[in-house]
């Protein structure tokens, strides 16, 4: 749950839009969703005091002489009240009840005069942040309140504002933008011939084909005039943002890359990168499902509480202050489940979002917000003095992606194709690491001695249902792009890793896209392999040739893909991946959990366990619990070792995955 206080001033508009004012719509939904009352207004937030300074309310339930507020008062404050927990301090001795008490401090302005605005409230059983924020105050406080009306003059003068102020180079070579300049309001398709301009991109859900998408056909048009049908709304809209930011220039991707050239679709794609990082501003249209459906309605955020409170400026201004809680969505915004905008959230530098509540704006380089615009996991920029952190964020980026959904299925690596190039530059200026090696979707080379061994324990989460497989070849079984669905990625630190692995060969579907497609790819591992029994209907392995594990659960399974293999009592074979730790330490300092994981295998068509070329169909896991479902109390700890030393005996051998 976040905490937000922001702030506004009372004062009049003028004719002219004040970027650091609100709109009436805005502010009459502020003051009648939030709570105010004679306690309330004794709380003033006094940015000209020292630092040092508190707002420290002392309450009381009895007759002492110290007594600020008393009992019956604080009922009447759902604020307060809830702060203190008047009930649970009844519950203490009459000594201690006599000297509860509310404390509020803040941060004081501090980078470029500015606050970024930490509120802690302190109170007899809990502490906690709320974040600040200003309006007419942005002077001040970075942060916003939510937004009603984020289609205002107000919301995008202040927009507007923000950019000028964060406004460095970033242009970039695009070979078609769209001109919104002409004087009769025209809009046509304009090729750069590799000059650079000024222009703000659109990130968002196309919701199916787009009838107007440029194709080879109608570029002679387009270079006249282009025409948008009045149903495709959110274009309309970003065309309306765009003006209003006072950029001539947007870039979309339906309209700007020839949609029926591959030869211009695999350059665009190459330039990805380039394009977002290029551009002035990224609007993401976050609250639209399709691109008929627009994004400049005016919202109506959820607030679970929300408090005002006097705050004076450090220039002596009084305004008022807003404390809020939005209440969580259950679900999130429509553009985080489609694969392609990831790269386009994560790559851009400065963002204006027209989320599900309000208007969000971020600037990774200073960290601003506006709007309660935090960041996500999947919304950070790349580490940059850290490579342990570097390859953490890209297991992060692959999960999150994986769990986003495609239109065509053969986009599975190509969606994500600007990313892994931004990573690799990464890799290469932070790094030092000329030699970063892609691998469909994984790093063959490019952290430390080993880790693609460890990407290749990928798996499906374990309340994961397994799908079929695409119906086209996307990628090598050991990647995970060849499967439909999300994936995981085990931690290092709780790696002893038992394989290693080399990259031999990745064929690439365009030579000149070495971040895309792939039509083959082999790798040479090198580990313990043994076999056994595959039972689909209990989703695990058995092990016949073991007395005391016979008819008894060896391993449990994650399948990549759904009834892969088939077959009731189907030989697999079992690569022997790491000792993975688990569970919480001890007092010596290890874990109490210990597992073998690895990957199930099976021998390709048409070779004999001599030539040993596999393909990958799952992950196994071998628990050291001694409560497995099955076996006898008295012989769990002996089945246990036999377990955890299934692979003692087996000597490593080397073989190929496909």
């Amino acid at each position: 749950m976040e905490i937000h206080q922001t702030v506004f001033s009372q004062t009049p508009m003028s004719t002219q839009p004040d970027p650091t004012a609100i709109s009436s719509r805005s502010m009459a939904w502020l003051v009648e969703n939030s709570h105010t009352c004679e306690l309330c207004s004794t709380i003033v937030l006094d940015a000209t005091l020292p630092p040092c300074y508190d707002n420290y309310i002392e309450l009381t339930w009895g007759n002492a002489p110290h007594a600020r507020v008393e009992f019956e008062q604080v009922k009447r404050c759902p604020f307060i009240c809830e702060a203190t927990n008047p009930e649970e301090l009844l519950k203490f001795e009459k000594d201690f009840r006599e000297q509860p008490y509310m404390k509020i401090s803040f941060t004081r302005p501090g980078y470029q005069g500015k606050t970024f605005a930490k509120a802690e409230v302190n109170g007899p059983f809990h502490s906690k942040y709320w974040d600040m924020g200003a309006v007419a105050a942005a002077d001040y406080i970075h942060n916003q309140p939510p937004l009603v009306d984020i289609a205002s003059k107000h919301a995008l003068a202040l927009m507007r504002k923000y950019l000028k102020e964060c406004h460095s180079s970033h242009q970039k070579t695009c070979p078609l933008l769209i001109d919104l300049g002409l004087e009769d309001g025209r809009l046509r398709l304009v090729d750069t011939n590799g000059k650079t301009f000024e222009y703000s991109a659109l990130s968002y859900c196309w919701g199916g084909d787009q009838n107007y998408m440029t194709k080879q056909a109608r570029l002679t048009k387009y270079y006249e005039t282009l025409e948008i049908p009045q149903e495709a709304k959110t274009i309309h809209d970003a065309v309306m943002v765009t003006r209003q930011l006072g950029l001539r220039y947007l870039w979309i991707d339906a309209l700007c890359i020839v949609q029926d050239n591959q030869d211009d679709i695999n350059k665009e794609l190459a330039r990805m990168p380039d394009i977002y990082k290029g551009s002035n501003v990224t609007i993401v249209a976050a609250s639209a499902r399709a691109s008929s459906t627009g994004f400049l309605e005016t919202r109506n955020p959820k607030v679970e509480r929300m408090v005002r409170l006097p705050y004076r400026c450090p220039n002596g201004e009084l305004g008022t202050a807003f404390l809020y809680r939005l209440t969580p969505h259950q679900k999130s915004p429509p553009i985080d489940g489609r694969a392609w905008t990831l790269q386009e959230s994560l790559l851009a530098p400065r963002i204006i979002e027209f989320g599900i509540d309000t208007l969000k704006w971020r600037f990774y380089k200073s960290g601003e917000s506006y709007g309660a615009a935090w960041y996500s996991p999947s919304k950070t920029s790349w580490p940059l003095n850290d490579i342990n952190n570097a390859m953490h964020k890209w297991d992060s980026t692959v999960i999150e992606y994986s769990k986003r959904q495609l239109s065509k299925e053969s986009d599975r690596l190509v969606a994500l194709s600007a990313i892994a190039a931004d990573f690799a530059h990464i890799l290469n200026k932070n790094f030092g690491v000329e030699d970063a090696t892609y691998a469909a979707g994984l790093w063959s080379r490019g952290f430390w001695d080993g880790d693609f061994g460890r990407q290749l324990l990928w798996h499906a989460p374990y309340d994961a249902i397994p799908q079929p497989r695409p119906q086209q070849y996307q990628a090598p079984s050991w990647s995970w792009a060849s499967m439909k669905g999300p994936i995981s990625f085990p931690l290092r630190d709780d790696l002893r890793l038992k394989i290693s692995a080399h990259l031999l060969a990745v064929e690439l579907r365009t030579p000149d896209l070495k971040y895309g497609q792939v039509t083959g790819g082999k790798i040479w591992v090198e580990g313990r392999l043994k076999s056994a029994i595959w039972m689909p209907d209990k989703m695990s392995l058995e092990d016949p040739t073991t007395a005391i594990l016979k008819g008894k659960k060896l391993a449990s399974v994650r399948l990549d893909a759904e009834w892969d293999p088939k077959s009731q009592g189907s030989t697999v074979w079992c690569l022997e991946g790491a000792t993975s730790f688990t569970g919480p330490a001890t007092h010596q300092g290890g874990s109490n959990s210990e597992e073998t994981i690895g990957l199930v295998l099976c021998l390709c068509d048409d070779e004999d366990v001599y030539k040993k070329t596999f393909h990958r169909v799952g992950y196994f896991e071998i628990s050291s619990s001694p409560y497995e479902e099955g076996y006898p109390f008295e012989a769990r700890p002996v089945q246990t070792y036999a377990k955890l030393n299934w692979f003692r005996d087996c000597e490593e051998q080397k073989f190929y995955l496909i």
